[in-house]
């Protein structure tokens, strides 16, 4: 499919610009007519169209597949993939009781899940501190520490080493199979709520950041 993709625009560059300042201005020519005043008015609309379709044909069709295909490969494709060849076994549900102990797994799902979402945030930020304040290393510019520990929680976002560390772990014994795959499903369920709170974080900090500036 990529060798019969075409890889050239529809349209060019100056023929795109051109399209879309007259578009533009005939968008802005329309602004203040006496029968209706919402933005966009019927007219509007109408140039609206015109300016995406333009901007459409200005993206060459490689892309564009990419574009339309990035979410089934982001969210459906590469989590199958990942989990079929992570070899991650759920016998059954209680595997995703990752707080519970049991006599043969222990707290390892509990300890794993703790370490990726608290542990890796606080690991970041408290050796970044300390690097930066014995100068080794510079604060990134406009970074305050607020953010950077909201962006040193993604860091507990972990898959393909994580879960390796995890096989080499429990690899052995036959009795340990419940804790690798216990161990599994935490580093699983970690990532998924370090992304999620670090994505929070990230947007209730620039939130405030915006706040005191306007």
């Amino acid at each position: 499919m990529a060798f019969i993709i075409p890889s050239e625009a529809r349209y060019e560059r100056s023929y795109v610009l051109h399209k879309i300042k007259f578009f533009s201005q005939k968008l802005l020519s329309f602004d203040q007519i006496d029968d209706e005043t919402m933005f966009p008015n019927g007219p509007q609309r109408h140039f609206l169209r015109k300016i995406h379709k333009t901007a459409y044909g200005s993206l060459n069709m490689s892309y564009r597949v990419e574009h339309a295909l990035s979410p089934w490969v982001n969210f459906m494709i590469m989590p199958i993939f990942a989990l079929a060849n992570a070899g991650v076994e759920i016998p059954d549900l209680a595997y995703f009781n990752i707080f519970n102990t049991s006599g043969v797994a222990g707290g390892v799902g509990l300890g794993i899940f703790l370490g990726l979402v608290l542990g890796k945030p606080l690991g970041i930020t408290l050796f970044s501190y300390a690097a930066i304040k014995s100068r080794l290393c510079e604060m990134p510019e406009k970074a305050g520490w607020a953010m950077f520990f909201a962006v040193a929680c993604l860091g507990g976002i972990g898959f393909t080493m994580s879960i390796f560390v995890d096989t080499l772990s429990f690899q052995d014994a036959t009795a340990v199979e419940e804790m690798r795959n216990a161990g599994k499903i935490a580093i699983l369920m970690g990532s998924l709520a370090a992304g999620i709170l670090g994505t929070i974080l990230i947007k209730l900090v620039s939130g405030t950041h915006k706040n005191s500036l306007g």
